[in-house]
């Protein structure tokens, strides 16, 4: 999750609370690193992080609710672990609670909707298998059904357009050990999918090895910005869909 708005881990490989969350256990994690948000925000581009069953704006805790199903998980939202979104009052009006009629709402207009927006689903949802989702099965099943009404409702909203971009993936495979990619051996979560929907042609299938950093840099690049620590160097995924960035 780091890796995909800042362009490396800062060698943190571990679920522990951000130190910005008030009531964090010890220890904590925390970066003082510029983030795509300070590029973004250079070009007025306007983003939001919209976060399953976050229980407010903002919120600095490390999940939600207290009991054992903790749908919203801190370790998800990567944007609370930097100093200068998790203590910048602006920014976290950024960060809100995802609800799916609000999207929509949102997505109506496109002079008025953000242009970067970063969904993370519950625990459930996200396939991690909490709670009631606490088999495979139901995991999987919660994912898939989460897809099918999240889809359509953003890729055929009037926001969605010919140079729009919906990337779907996950963050780490529990059975592909600690594989990693692109010429960083041992530095991964396994090998995973990725799904990218735009409003162009046919299906196509990427041969070129990509990883989060190659997400990042396809983001940079989108939008003009320039790129950041480790996506310097990674092969961006505009193969998968034909992108006009001169446009």
């Amino acid at each position: 999750y780091l890796s995909m708005i800042s362009g490396d881990y800062f060698g943190i490989q571990d679920d522990n609370d951000s130190c910005f969350n008030p009531g964090h256990g010890n220890p904590c994690d925390s970066v003082d690193a510029p983030t795509l948000i300070d590029q973004l925000e250079s070009k007025h581009i306007s983003w939001e992080g919209l976060f399953e069953s976050m229980p407010s704006v903002g919120y600095l805790g490390a999940s939600y609710p207290s009991d054992a199903n903790r749908l919203y998980a801190q370790k998800h939202n990567p944007f609370i672990y930097f100093k200068n979104i998790a203590t910048n009052s602006s920014r976290l009006m950024h960060l809100k609670p995802f609800n799916l009629n609000t999207l929509q709402s949102e997505l109506v207009s496109p002079a008025s909707a953000s242009k970067f927006i970063f969904i993370a689903p519950n625990q459930c949802n996200d396939q991690h298998g909490t709670g009631s989702c606490a088999t495979d099965e139901l995991a999987q099943a919660a994912g898939d059904a989460f897809l099918l009404q999240t889809m359509p409702a953003i890729i055929n909203s009037r926001s969605f357009t010919e140079r729009s971009a919906l990337f779907i993936v996950w963050d780490e495979n529990d059975f592909g050990g600690n594989l990693g990619c692109c010429g960083r051996p041992g530095v991964g979560g396994g090998h995973v999918p990725m799904i990218v929907v735009t409003k162009h042609g046919k299906p196509i299938t990427g041969a070129t090895p990509t990883d989060h950093y190659s997400l990042l840099a396809t983001i940079e690049d989108g939008f003009g910005l320039p790129r950041l620590v480790n996506a310097k160097k990674a092969a961006p995924l505009f193969e998968v869909f034909p992108v006009d960035r001169g446009e």
